[in-house]
């Protein structure tokens, strides 16, 4: 049986937030349109539903990496009184780049999760039914990182409805049937 304790000790040495993750979101956030250091972590903060916000120390520093590699410039102040930066050409380059590593990363580590789900811990699933289930995972997944980034690029109302509602049987029905085995 598996300790809590063990599980709490192991997670704390577990980075919360992926590396690369801050200066990529960075990035975006500038490509979108000038934003000062403030409004970048509190963005943050929105986009991780309040999980996580980063630090002045984390906020600050890269952004000043980030204006030496030359990805960004720092225009002069706002009438709020801050100094708001901007994507440059160069990092422009260096997000596209960014995205296309993202999505070869998210395509190939797909097959990584699969054959944890349905492997030797079930040997009542004969092989070749476990091998369907896990193709088929690996096709929601792919379809998943597809459709996150079609949704990060302004969808309607309408097909961001449609997909809602096209997840949300998927997840009812997956319920019902897990819930009809636990009978």
């Amino acid at each position: 049986m598996c300790n809590p304790r063990h599980f709490i000790h192991w997670s704390r040495h577990i980075a919360t937030v992926p590396k690369g993750f801050l200066r990529y979101q960075v990035l975006k956030l500038l490509a979108e349109k000038p934003h000062s250091g403030k409004e970048i972590m509190d963005k943050i903060q929105q986009l991780t539903e309040g999980k996580w916000t980063p630090s002045p120390g984390s906020i600050y520093p890269l952004l000043a990496l980030l204006e030496d590699y030359g990805y960004i410039q720092q225009l002069p102040k706002d009438e709020t009184g801050r100094k708001p930066y901007q994507i440059t050409e160069e990092g422009k380059k260096f997000l596209q780049e960014q995205e296309k590593q993202r999505e070869e990363y998210n395509q190939n580590s797909i097959g990584l999760f699969t054959p944890f789900i349905f492997n030797h811990t079930c040997p009542q699933i004969n092989p070749e039914q476990a091998l369907k289930i896990k193709e088929n995972i690996k096709r929601i997944f792919q379809t998943l990182f597809k459709l996150r980034k079609h949704l990060t690029q302004k969808p309607t109302n309408e097909k961001i409805e449609k997909i809602t509602q096209i997840i949300q049987k998927i997840a009812d029905t997956l319920q019902q049937e897990t819930e009809k085995l636990e009978e």
